[in-house]
């Protein structure tokens, strides 16, 4: 196990989840699909650290147990030197105010019969905290006006719904937030606003983020490190520029050559020797060897048989493939 850094706000070790697959009224168990396979990561205090991937790698499932939506079936997540689910009742609810979340989608995170300033102040009010103008300063902070207070998610943009989540997060001043996919639902001019104005909310606050993307051109401007996942395991972990300058990973390899170019300057940053991959595969309920296997033109036979473990080719970039 990885030595916990007083750096570390979160120490995240060989975390697993499973789901059940049920069919008919009594929901009999077919059988368990794994979406988290001993992943463990750890993320400094004060940075961005990315998390990225395909739909249906775990992404989402790390961030619902980090908010305590979830319950892990092994592994730990370890906050500030504590191991968040040994924590008492009230320590529980001191985590969740300093960890909180940005979703998706502001259309469905924020109740439509609430006002701005009701859904502001709701955390507030459920950990018994006056308002004395921190709604009209929380609005400012996303530069909004107080104009906003008296209005209803549905008369907004989809720009000023995100403002507005994200003025929610900030309302207990936590000590990290979590961002899964904050601007996948917005257009692209806005994307950049919202991406601008986190950045702009990290230097004033010193907040940490960890930020959940399939977007890769985000990933790269705004993260200090991050993991790459695929079928619930890490295939690569290490610093953004790192990984993006030099992708060892198969699976990053390919993720890094579907990101769109303009110029002949960025096609010749791509990754050489990438090759079309096969169709995704579908999901499987258990993989043996390296779950990457039936994509990766570089496979050989011990790919089939062996599960390749992540480790450490550089100071700080880690990969698990039999010939990075």
């Amino acid at each position: 196990m990885k030595p916990i850094s007083q750096r570390d706000l979160f120490n995240v070790q060989n975390l697993t989840k499973r789901f059940e697959i049920t069919s008919g009224l009594t929901r009999k168990k077919l059988a368990d699909i794994t979406a988290l396979d001993r992943v463990s990561f750890d993320v400094r205090e004060g940075e961005t650290f990315g998390i990225i991937g395909e739909t249906g790698s775990g992404k989402t499932t790390i961030a619902k147990i980090l908010l305590f939506l979830y319950a892990p079936d092994g592994g730990s997540v370890v906050y500030k030197g504590r191991d968040v689910f040994g924590l008492s009742k009230p320590e529980v609810k001191n985590y969740r105010r300093e960890v909180q979340a940005v979703f998706q989608d502001p259309t469905t995170s924020l109740n439509p019969r609430h006002s701005v300033k009701a859904l502001i102040s709701a955390p507030l009010e459920i950990h018994r905290i006056r308002d004395d103008g921190r709604v009209s300063e929380l609005l400012k902070l996303v530069n909004l006006d107080d104009s906003y207070q008296s209005r209803y998610p549905h008369t907004l943009s989809g720009g000023e719904r995100q403002r507005v989540a994200i003025a929610r997060a900030l309302a207990l001043n936590p000590k990290a937030i979590i961002l899964d996919e904050p601007t996948s639902a917005l257009d692209v001019s806005v994307q950049a606003k919202i991406i601008a104005l986190l950045k702009e909310l990290k230097s004033k606050l010193g907040v940490t983020y960890i930020f959940i993307s399939h977007d890769l051109s985000l990933v790269a401007n705004f993260c200090d490190r991050l993991i790459v996942l695929y079928r619930g395991r890490v295939c690569e972990a290490g610093t953004t520029g790192e990984i993006f300058r030099n992708p060892l990973h198969p699976y990053t390899q390919l993720l890094i050559e579907s990101v769109p170019v303009v110029s002949e300057s960025e096609r010749r940053l791509k990754p050489s020797g990438v090759k079309e991959s096969p169709p995704k595969a579908e999901p499987v309920l258990e993989s043996v060897g390296c779950v990457f296997k039936d994509r990766c033109w570089m496979r050989q036979s011990v790919c089939s048989s062996v599960e390749p473990q992540l480790r450490e080719v550089r100071s700080d970039h880690f990969v698990a493939c039999h010939f990075a």
